[in-house]
């Protein structure tokens, strides 16, 4: 299966993947508005095996197409992990523009969907033009 635009796997071997996601989870970044999801996750952890497959099938979905999916494993990016203080995995981080949104720690399906859906939700009022007099 190829890879969707909007999700990203992070690795070692492609720099572009490691740009991409320091400008997408940047807070200092002027006009940042990029809503992101990121599946921190483990080669060795059973769950985030049973639940990453549903992770990238959520990123194929239309009503998730404003969303850009990142997939980051703790051991080949300890750093990242240590910024995003992760303690468990999976845990799942929901930012905009840079800043913390929502967080799910645990491979609960149905309440993945539900953050990714709330997610979605501002995505969309993000794109809805302003009534004049309204700031958005």
């Amino acid at each position: 299966m190829s890879s969707t635009p909007n999700f990203i796997e992070l690795r070692l071997d492609a720099p572009e993947t490691i740009e991409a996601f320091a400008k997408a989870t940047a807070q200092e970044v002027a006009g940042n508005k990029a809503v992101v999801a990121i599946d921190f996750t483990a080669k060795w952890c059973g769950p985030c095996k049973i639940i990453g497959p549903h992770f990238k099938a959520f990123s194929e979905e239309e009503r998730f197409k404003g969303i850009t999916f990142f997939k980051v494993d703790v051991d080949d990016f300890a750093e990242y992990a240590q910024k995003h203080e992760i303690r468990a995995m999976p845990t799942f981080k929901f930012l905009v523009g840079g800043a913390l949104k929502d967080e799910l720690v645990g491979a609960d399906k149905n309440k993945l969907e539900q953050k990714l859906a709330e997610l979605a939700k501002l995505v969309e009022s993000q794109s809805q033009p302003q009534p004049e007099g309204q700031a958005a």
